[in-house]
């Protein structure tokens, strides 16, 4: 979502003989469009979850 709002994508139809999940498809759409990230790199982490005058933050905070 973007702005509080759906956005619809279009995952295909499903090959014949192949029966994946719809959840299955959509998390490799997602991946496949950079939407949704298997791996973060520690330091995206860190920009993401500290502001700029803070030096560190619990865990239950993050």
């Amino acid at each position: 979502m973007q702005g509080g709002e759906a956005r619809w994508c279009d995952v295909g139809l499903p090959t014949v003989g192949a029966k994946p999940s719809l959840a299955h498809r959509v998390i490799e759409h997602l991946g496949s469009e950079d939407i949704l990230l298997e791996k973060i790199a520690p330091r995206r982490m860190v920009e993401k979850a500290l502001g700029k005058e803070e030096k560190e933050k619990s865990v239950e905070e993050i």
